[in-house]
């Protein structure tokens, strides 16, 4: 018995290692957020979308939708201050369970899609350039395709010579690979 409980803490430990080497723990971006009183979260996505440049979304943008993400881990609080920070996973990328298991080592309030929506009408000035950067949530909370795949949503930055935002919606079951992968994360004050 004591071999298995040995076996089950090095697995453990390895894996909070490998989530630990994806995923930097030292923000790229950190900044308090207030939630404006105005603040209707059953229509933010749309209100965020249908203000975004059109030309520039990318084109599974459709599927980023208030009514495909409306369930939430946790609603946005009007008039409420959290702090939002910026994670930089490595280039060699991060599968959907080691973004998740990285959140939850940081004890982050999953908001979704609003959050990242919310965050690009009204902050967007402070997000660092040229990355994708991803707003997860529960698996169970993110949209299902007509395939069964769950949508991840993310918000492209792009630096001035390339233009300047695009929403797109990302499949949780395929890893993340490639340079500029971020993870948005929301914290109490």
């Amino acid at each position: 018995m004591k071999k298995i409980i040995a076996l089950i803490v090095i697995f453990c430990a390895f894996n909070v290692a490998r989530v630990e080497a994806q995923i930097d723990s030292k923000p790229v971006a950190e900044f308090e957020f207030t939630v404006p009183t105005s603040y209707d979260h059953d229509n933010q996505i749309d209100v965020s979308v249908k203000r975004a440049k059109l030309d520039k979304l990318y084109s599974s943008v459709e599927n980023l939708t208030s009514e495909n993400f409306a369930k939430v881990t946790n609603k946005l609080v009007s008039g409420k201050t959290y702090i939002v920070k910026i994670f930089e996973m490595n280039p060699e990328g991060a599968t959907s369970q080691e973004c998740l298991a990285f959140l939850k080592n940081q004890d982050v309030i999953l908001v979704g899609a609003q959050g990242l929506t919310l965050v690009y009408d009204l902050m967007k000035e402070k997000l660092p350039k040229d990355k994708v950067i991803f707003s997860f949530d529960k698996k169970e909370n993110l949209w299902t395709s007509s395939d069964g795949n769950h949508g991840i949503p993310f918000l492209r930055t792009y630096t001035k010579e390339e233009g300047d935002y695009a929403f797109g919606v990302n499949t949780f079951e395929y890893d993340f690979v490639g340079n500029n992968g971020c993870l948005m994360a929301f914290f109490e004050k």
